[in-house]
């Protein structure tokens, strides 16, 4: 596959970067922050699994980078940045995978970089790019799991995963 599908990927990562400290927290990040990523013990992260926008890896990637970095704006949301702009270059890679289709992979590539949802969410600190991240990462996987181009990939234990969960 040609490297020019990765351009609309590479523009809407450079996008969020530049505008991850350009706003202040909202109150979902506040609370990631002070409950969790500042919380006294690690354990607390996975205690409280009540609370609807306690999304316990991307908390545990938050207290690590905020523990690494401080607790500025880029520090805390550093972890939703990294997954989103990893799921914006999966997304067109999965695509060409299932297609062999380069401008097909470059459209999905593009669509995706301009959808404000992905792009809001991948330089906001919570859980949300992390989650979209995993269903990309296991479709992905999925459909290298169904091609016979990739047997050496199968070796790899989410493929294995794969492959029992959709045997018949």
């Amino acid at each position: 596959m040609k490297s020019w599908w990765f351009l609309p990927v590479v523009v809407a990562a450079l996008w969020c970067g530049a505008r991850v400290t350009q706003r202040g927290f909202e109150y979902d990040e506040l609370w990631t922050l002070e409950h969790y990523a500042r919380a006294e013990s690690v354990s607390v992260i996975f205690e409280d699994l009540t609370v609807p926008n306690n999304h316990p890896l991307h908390s545990l990637l938050v207290r690590w980078s905020v523990n690494l970095f401080g607790g500025s704006e880029w520090a805390t949301r550093l972890p939703a940045l990294l997954a989103g702009v990893l799921m914006l270059g999966l997304i067109p890679a999965v695509v060409w995978w299932w297609t062999a289709d380069g401008k097909l992979a470059w459209l999905t590539g593009l669509l995706s970089a301009l959808n404000p949802a992905l792009l809001h969410f991948a330089q906001t600190a919570r859980g949300y790019s992390l989650q979209a991240l995993a269903v990309v990462a296991f479709a992905g996987a999925v459909v290298l799991s169904r091609s016979e181009e990739h047997t050496s990939e199968l070796q790899s234990p989410c493929n294995l995963v794969c492959r029992l969960l959709l045997e018949k």
